[in-house]
C-alpha cells in the first residue's frame, strides 16, 4: 500500500492548520474514535444519507448534522466542529468534507458485513450445500 510520501501529489490541496489545531484536532479525534468504539456507533451509513452523489463529501452542515443525531453536539462546541470539518476539507473546496477520510480515521475498523468472498470460504458440509439449501435431511 502506497505511503505518505507516495500520496503527497494527490493531498496537495489540503488545508494548512497550526501546530495548535493540529493537537486540539488529534484530542477531538481520540474523543469521537472512543465513543464510537464504546457504543459501536456505524459512522459511514450515516454520511452515506447526504452523499446521494457518491463523492464521498458531504457540506459542512450536514457533517455537523451527523455529530447532533448521534449525540456529540453535547460533548464538542461549534467551534470544535468547525474545526475538525476544516482539517477533511481542501482549501479549493471548503464547503465539503471528505467523510471517507473522516471516517477512516476516527473508525479504521473494517466494515461489519458478510460479502461474497466470506461466503465461498465456508466449509463444505454434509447437510447443507453453498447456498444453505437441505441436500440430506437426517
Amino acid at each position: 500500500m502506497p505511503g505518505p510520501q507516495d500520496t503527497n501529489p494527490a493531498r496537495r490541496n489540503a488545508r494548512q492548520l497550526t501546530q495548535e489545531e493540529i493537537t486540539h484536532i488529534k484530542r477531538i479525534e481520540e474523543h469521537v474514535a472512543a465513543r464510537v468504539q464504546r457504543l459501536r456507533i456505524l459512522l459511514k451509513p450515516q454520511f452515506l444519507n447526504f452523499d446521494k452523489c457518491g463523492r464521498q463529501t458531504v457540506t459542512v452542515s450536514q457533517f455537523k448534522r451527523v455529530f447532533a443525531t448521534l449525540g456529540f453536539d453535547q460533548d464538542l462546541t461549534e467551534q470544535e466542529m468547525d474545526l475538525l470539518a476544516r482539517k477533511y476539507t481542501n482549501m479549493g473546496n471548503t464547503l465539503e468534507v471528505n467523510y471517507r477520510d473522516f471516517c477512516s480515521t476516527v473508525d479504521p475498523s473494517p466494515p461489519l458485513c458478510v460479502d461474497n468472498s466470506l461466503a465461498k470460504n465456508i466449509l463444505p458440509s454434509n447437510y447443507h450445500d453453498r447456498t444453505g439449501q437441505v441436500i440430506r435431511q437426517q
